[in-house]
């Protein structure tokens, strides 16, 4: 994969209440919300079998019922898009 590299949310909610994104590029805190990643490769690709640098995602949880975690089973569900240019 070639930069830039960046990660599209496609989806994102929580069982045990909203769920917003703190740290998106374009500044989106839900769907659409884009994460550059860039930053994150040494050079300009990641070569077959091998990894990036690691990377921090922010989340912001509100649980107005005071459910923990651990009675749901699943903190958060998140499905994302890889955006990268064509070789």
């Amino acid at each position: 994969m070639q930069t830039p590299l960046a990660l599209e949310v496609r989806d994102i909610h929580s069982p045990l209440g909203s769920v917003s994104i703190q740290n998106a590029s374009n500044g989106k805190t839900g769907p659409g919300a884009v994460w550059d990643l860039s930053g994150a490769i040494t050079g300009t690709e990641i070569p077959p079998r091998s990894r990036s640098n690691p990377c921090c995602r922010v989340f912001h949880f509100d649980f107005p019922d005071h459910r923990k975690p651990d009675e749901i089973g699943s903190l958060l569900t998140l499905k994302l898009g890889v955006l990268t240019r064509k070789q």
